[in-house]
Formats: C-alpha cells, structure tokens, sequence
C-alpha cells in the first residue's frame, strides 16, 4: 500500500476534504490536516462551552489519534472515508 486516499466529510462543508497519505500516517495528523482545510478549530469559547471535533471511521470513533491509516484501514484497501462531527460541551 503505498498511499491511501483519504476523504473527510464534514456535514456544515459543502465538498469533502480528500488527501493520499502514507499509510504511517496517524490519525492526528489526518483530522488535523481535514481541520486546518475546513477552517475548523478546538476549544473554549467566550460564553464558557467548549467546541470539539470528533473523528469518525465507519460510524466508530476514533478516540486513539496515535494509530496510523494501516492500523485502521483493510490491508487490501486503498482509500478511507472519515468523518469529522461538532461537539460542543456547555461550560
């Protein structure tokens, strides 16, 4: 596997964020990467609640960022869709 396609979808995005990256890549780098390119970022808000972006693979979450594409992705498989969802904590 020398690349894998990855595609992010964002609900409040019109088009998805789509990117080959090594399969060594970690999912943190990959929902940074989808993050930066939505314009999206973590944290506190002034009114005290808290923004945060889960990572979504196959409905799963994906709580481990430090695993890579091969860790997560099918052997034989050489794309890998993603999802980014909004959560927001009041404060």
């Amino acid at each position: 596997m020398e690349t894998v396609k990855v595609e992010v979808r964002y609900p409040a995005a019109e088009e998805p964020f789509r990117e080959e990256f090594a399969p060594t890549t970690t999912l943190a780098d990959v929902r940074s990467a989808a993050m930066k390119a939505f314009g999206l970022t973590e944290g506190q808000l002034p009114d005290g609640t808290t923004v945060t972006y889960p990572f979504y693979f196959h409905k799963e979450r994906e709580d481990d960022l430090t695993k890579t594409l091969a860790q997560v992705v099918p052997g034989d498989a050489h794309a890998a869709e993603f999802r980014l969802a909004q959560q927001v904590t009041q404060g």
